[in-house]
């Protein structure tokens, strides 16, 4: 059975792909920070903590703009 927090994994992980291309340190760097990261959490089998790092991904770009404007 596929866990139902995948798609929302994917998508978190495509919209910030996205938006790194605006990172101030540049795509590239970006890009593979953010693929270490997901690398990293790859193994979490429990929702609630799935959960909690993808609030925690989805809060990431509001930050980004207080800091880049």
């Amino acid at each position: 059975m596929a866990n139902p927090l995948r798609s929302e994994v994917v998508r978190l992980y495509k919209n910030l792909l996205y938006l790194g291309r605006e990172y101030p340190k540049g795509s590239e760097y970006f890009r593979d920070r953010l693929r270490s990261a997901f690398s990293r959490n790859r193994a979490e089998k429990r929702p609630q903590a799935i959960r909690e790092m993808i609030l925690r991904g989805s809060s990431c770009p509001e930050s980004w703009r207080r800091f880049t404007t």
